[in-house]
Protein backbone atom coordinates (compact mmCIF):
# COMPACT_ATOMS: atom_id res chain seq x y z
CA UNK A 1 0.00 0.00 0.00
CA UNK A 2 1.40 3.66 -0.76
CA UNK A 3 0.33 6.57 0.85
CA UNK A 4 1.88 10.22 0.07
CA UNK A 5 4.46 11.60 2.79
CA UNK A 6 4.51 7.47 4.31
CA UNK A 7 7.25 5.85 3.63
CA UNK A 8 6.83 1.75 2.92
CA UNK A 9 9.05 -0.45 4.78
CA UNK A 10 9.81 -3.88 5.91
CA UNK A 11 10.05 -4.66 9.04
CA UNK A 12 13.38 -5.96 11.04
CA UNK A 13 13.28 -6.23 14.70
CA UNK A 14 16.25 -4.42 16.67
CA UNK A 15 16.76 -5.67 20.38
CA UNK A 16 19.07 -3.53 21.88
CA UNK A 17 17.20 -3.13 25.06
CA UNK A 18 15.45 -6.13 26.94
CA UNK A 19 16.06 -9.39 25.32
CA UNK A 20 11.98 -9.52 24.64
CA UNK A 21 10.04 -8.41 27.12
CA UNK A 22 6.94 -9.32 25.80
CA UNK A 23 8.31 -13.39 26.56
CA UNK A 24 9.69 -12.05 29.78
CA UNK A 25 12.93 -10.44 30.89
CA UNK A 26 15.82 -12.70 31.03
CA UNK A 27 17.71 -12.35 34.65
CA UNK A 28 20.87 -14.31 35.03
CA UNK A 29 22.33 -15.11 38.99
CA UNK A 30 26.64 -16.09 38.45
CA UNK A 31 27.59 -17.48 42.33
CA UNK A 32 29.49 -19.72 43.63
CA UNK A 33 27.89 -20.36 46.88
CA UNK A 34 24.65 -22.31 45.99
CA UNK A 35 22.68 -21.64 49.01
CA UNK A 36 23.14 -17.75 48.73
CA UNK A 37 22.05 -17.85 45.41
CA UNK A 38 19.26 -19.46 45.46
CA UNK A 39 18.43 -16.87 48.38
CA UNK A 40 18.82 -14.51 45.74
CA UNK A 41 16.54 -16.28 43.36
CA UNK A 42 13.81 -16.25 45.63
CA UNK A 43 13.99 -12.53 46.67
CA UNK A 44 14.04 -11.63 42.45
CA UNK A 45 11.22 -14.41 41.81
CA UNK A 46 8.72 -12.53 44.71
CA UNK A 47 9.89 -9.66 43.14
CA UNK A 48 8.99 -10.36 39.62
CA UNK A 49 5.81 -11.64 40.95
CA UNK A 50 4.68 -8.80 42.99
CA UNK A 51 5.49 -6.42 39.94
CA UNK A 52 3.48 -8.64 37.22
CA UNK A 53 6.75 -9.34 35.23
CA UNK A 54 7.12 -12.01 33.48
CA UNK A 55 10.67 -13.23 33.56
CA UNK A 56 12.80 -16.09 33.81
CA UNK A 57 15.91 -16.82 36.04
CA UNK A 58 18.85 -18.50 35.10
CA UNK A 59 21.79 -19.71 37.94
CA UNK A 60 25.86 -20.25 37.38
CA UNK A 61 28.32 -21.31 39.34
CA UNK A 62 31.34 -20.48 37.21
CA UNK A 63 31.69 -17.37 34.97
CA UNK A 64 33.11 -20.25 32.13
CA UNK A 65 29.29 -21.26 31.83
CA UNK A 66 28.18 -17.71 31.22
CA UNK A 67 31.25 -17.14 28.65
CA UNK A 68 30.47 -20.16 26.36
CA UNK A 69 26.20 -19.53 26.54
CA UNK A 70 24.87 -17.79 24.14
CA UNK A 71 21.63 -16.09 25.94
CA UNK A 72 20.90 -12.14 25.95
CA UNK A 73 20.51 -11.63 29.69
CA UNK A 74 18.94 -8.13 30.42
CA UNK A 75 19.58 -8.45 33.91
CA UNK A 76 23.08 -10.12 35.12
CA UNK A 77 23.62 -10.63 39.28
CA UNK A 78 27.87 -11.46 39.61
CA UNK A 79 28.86 -12.50 42.80
CA UNK A 80 32.35 -10.26 43.38
CA UNK A 81 33.25 -12.48 46.68
CA UNK A 82 33.62 -16.06 43.80
CA UNK A 83 36.89 -14.83 42.51
CA UNK A 84 39.90 -15.33 44.14
CA UNK A 85 42.43 -13.36 42.09
CA UNK A 86 41.87 -11.06 38.89
CA UNK A 87 38.66 -10.00 39.93
CA UNK A 88 38.19 -7.46 37.32
CA UNK A 89 38.93 -9.08 34.74
CA UNK A 90 36.77 -11.72 34.61
CA UNK A 91 34.36 -8.57 35.44
CA UNK A 92 35.48 -6.75 32.71
CA UNK A 93 35.32 -9.82 29.97
CA UNK A 94 31.55 -10.23 30.82
CA UNK A 95 30.80 -6.86 30.95
CA UNK A 96 32.29 -7.05 27.14
CA UNK A 97 30.46 -10.12 26.26
CA UNK A 98 26.50 -9.00 28.00
CA UNK A 99 27.47 -5.23 26.76
CA UNK A 100 23.55 -4.99 26.55
CA UNK A 101 22.94 -6.48 29.85
CA UNK A 102 22.52 -4.12 33.21
CA UNK A 103 25.25 -5.93 35.04
CA UNK A 104 24.76 -5.79 39.39
CA UNK A 105 27.49 -6.71 41.46
CA UNK A 106 26.98 -8.54 44.56
CA UNK A 107 29.46 -8.60 47.45
CA UNK A 108 29.41 -9.82 51.10
CA UNK A 109 30.72 -6.10 52.22
CA UNK A 110 32.19 -3.02 50.13
CA UNK A 111 36.00 -3.90 49.74
CA UNK A 112 35.30 -4.15 45.79
CA UNK A 113 33.41 -1.19 45.57
CA UNK A 114 36.50 1.29 44.36
CA UNK A 115 37.26 -1.52 41.66
CA UNK A 116 33.97 -2.56 40.40
CA UNK A 117 33.18 0.82 39.20
CA UNK A 118 35.82 1.22 37.14
CA UNK A 119 34.02 -1.66 35.61
CA UNK A 120 31.00 0.62 35.08
CA UNK A 121 28.51 -1.97 36.66
CA UNK A 122 24.67 -1.04 36.61
CA UNK A 123 24.68 -1.26 40.54
CA UNK A 124 26.52 -2.40 43.44
CA UNK A 125 24.37 -4.19 45.54
CA UNK A 126 25.67 -5.77 49.23
CA UNK A 127 24.31 -8.95 50.17
CA UNK A 128 22.87 -7.35 53.56
CA UNK A 129 20.72 -5.34 51.08
CA UNK A 130 17.02 -5.73 51.66
CA UNK A 131 14.32 -6.77 49.17
CA UNK A 132 13.35 -3.48 48.68
CA UNK A 133 17.19 -2.17 47.18
CA UNK A 134 16.97 -5.25 44.64
CA UNK A 135 13.63 -4.18 43.87
CA UNK A 136 14.66 -1.09 42.80
CA UNK A 137 17.72 -2.48 41.16
CA UNK A 138 15.74 -4.63 39.18
CA UNK A 139 12.89 -1.95 37.82
CA UNK A 140 15.35 0.73 37.28
CA UNK A 141 17.18 -1.52 34.92
CA UNK A 142 14.00 -2.26 32.89
CA UNK A 143 13.07 1.11 32.87
CA UNK A 144 16.99 2.02 31.22
CA UNK A 145 16.20 -0.93 28.73
CA UNK A 146 13.11 -0.09 27.32
CA UNK A 147 14.73 3.22 26.73
CA UNK A 148 16.83 1.75 23.89
CA UNK A 149 13.71 -0.54 22.43
CA UNK A 150 13.03 -0.13 18.97
CA UNK A 151 12.84 -1.41 15.30
CA UNK A 152 14.83 -1.26 12.44
CA UNK A 153 12.66 0.21 9.27
CA UNK A 154 13.69 -0.40 5.65
CA UNK A 155 12.96 1.30 2.58
CA UNK A 156 14.41 -0.05 -0.06
CA UNK A 157 18.28 -0.39 1.33
CA UNK A 158 17.56 3.17 3.56
CA UNK A 159 17.89 2.05 7.57
CA UNK A 160 15.11 4.18 9.47
CA UNK A 161 15.51 3.56 13.68
CA UNK A 162 12.62 4.16 15.49
CA UNK A 163 12.34 3.98 19.35
CA UNK A 164 9.54 2.30 20.79
CA UNK A 165 8.76 5.32 23.09
CA UNK A 166 8.67 7.53 20.49
CA UNK A 167 5.77 5.62 18.40
CA UNK A 168 2.82 7.33 19.23
CA UNK A 169 -0.23 4.81 17.84
CA UNK A 170 -0.22 2.14 15.48
CA UNK A 171 -3.08 1.64 12.68
CA UNK A 172 -4.24 -1.25 10.56
CA UNK A 173 -4.18 -1.00 7.11
CA UNK A 174 -5.48 -4.74 6.21
CA UNK A 175 -2.28 -6.44 6.20
CA UNK A 176 -0.21 -3.89 6.94
CA UNK A 177 0.75 -1.09 9.58
CA UNK A 178 0.63 2.33 9.52
CA UNK A 179 3.26 3.61 12.37
CA UNK A 180 3.08 7.07 13.98
CA UNK A 181 5.65 8.23 15.73
CA UNK A 182 5.97 12.30 17.99
CA UNK A 183 8.62 13.20 15.19
CA UNK A 184 5.57 13.18 12.72
CA UNK A 185 7.28 10.51 11.00
CA UNK A 186 5.08 8.07 9.43
CA UNK A 187 5.87 4.53 8.20
CA UNK A 188 3.92 1.65 6.55
CA UNK A 189 5.24 -2.07 7.27
CA UNK A 190 3.77 -5.21 5.72
CA UNK A 191 2.69 -6.94 8.62
CA UNK A 192 -0.85 -7.30 10.21
CA UNK A 193 -2.34 -5.54 13.42
CA UNK A 194 -2.24 -8.60 15.41
CA UNK A 195 1.20 -9.94 14.72
CA UNK A 196 2.91 -6.65 15.76
CA UNK A 197 0.85 -6.22 19.10
CA UNK A 198 2.39 -9.69 19.85
CA UNK A 199 6.14 -8.24 19.45
CA UNK A 200 5.49 -5.08 21.14
CA UNK A 201 6.34 -4.38 25.15
CA UNK A 202 3.44 -3.85 27.68
CA UNK A 203 3.81 0.36 27.03
CA UNK A 204 1.41 -0.36 24.60
CA UNK A 205 -2.65 -0.54 24.65
CA UNK A 206 -4.71 -2.45 21.87
CA UNK A 207 -7.60 -0.25 22.27
CA UNK A 208 -9.76 -1.60 18.89
CA UNK A 209 -9.58 -3.76 16.02
CA UNK A 210 -7.75 -1.06 14.40
CA UNK A 211 -5.54 0.60 16.83
CA UNK A 212 -2.63 0.43 19.61
CA UNK A 213 -1.25 3.33 21.27
CA UNK A 214 1.39 4.20 23.15
CA UNK A 215 0.52 4.78 26.48
CA UNK A 216 2.97 6.95 27.50
CA UNK A 217 1.90 8.96 24.89
CA UNK A 218 -1.93 9.27 26.37
CA UNK A 219 -3.18 12.96 27.49
CA UNK A 220 -6.50 11.91 28.31
CA UNK A 221 -8.85 8.65 28.64
CA UNK A 222 -12.40 10.09 28.06
CA UNK A 223 -15.49 7.81 28.13
CA UNK A 224 -15.10 6.21 25.08
CA UNK A 225 -11.72 7.79 23.41
CA UNK A 226 -8.11 8.55 23.62
CA UNK A 227 -6.54 12.03 23.33
CA UNK A 228 -2.68 11.62 22.60
CA UNK A 229 0.12 14.11 23.38
CA UNK A 230 -0.43 15.51 19.73
CA UNK A 231 -3.73 16.09 19.90
CA UNK A 232 -4.85 13.48 17.82
CA UNK A 233 -8.46 11.05 18.78
CA UNK A 234 -8.51 7.40 18.70
CA UNK A 235 -11.99 6.05 19.69
CA UNK A 236 -11.93 2.92 21.81
CA UNK A 237 -14.13 -0.23 21.20
CA UNK A 238 -16.38 -1.00 23.93
CA UNK A 239 -14.69 -4.55 24.01
CA UNK A 240 -11.43 -2.67 24.87
CA UNK A 241 -13.03 -0.12 27.25
CA UNK A 242 -11.95 -1.96 30.29
CA UNK A 243 -8.57 -3.48 29.90
CA UNK A 244 -7.38 0.16 28.30
CA UNK A 245 -8.45 2.08 31.48
CA UNK A 246 -6.71 -0.58 34.05
CA UNK A 247 -3.72 -0.91 31.91
CA UNK A 248 -3.88 3.08 32.08
CA UNK A 249 -4.16 3.07 35.99
CA UNK A 250 -1.59 0.88 35.99
CA UNK A 251 0.79 2.98 34.47
CA UNK A 252 0.03 6.01 36.19
CA UNK A 253 0.61 4.11 39.85
CA UNK A 254 4.01 2.67 38.34
CA UNK A 255 5.13 5.69 36.65
CA UNK A 256 4.55 7.40 40.00
CA UNK A 257 6.07 4.97 42.56
CA UNK A 258 9.38 5.49 40.28
CA UNK A 259 9.14 9.18 40.62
Amino acid sequence: MHIDGVKNCKHIYLSKGLASFSCGIKIAICDNNWQLSRQLNSKIRKILVEEKIKGEIYEYMKTDQLRKNEILYDILFLSMDMFESDVMQAVRELRNKYSYSKLILVSEDAKYLQEAYKAQPFRYLLRTDQIEEIREAIDSAIEENKEKMGFVLDENGRLYPVLMKEILYMESLGDDVLIATENKEKFIVRMTLKKMYNMLEYDFIRCSREYIVNIRHIKKIGDRDIILDNGYNITISFRNMKSVKERYREYVFRSNQML
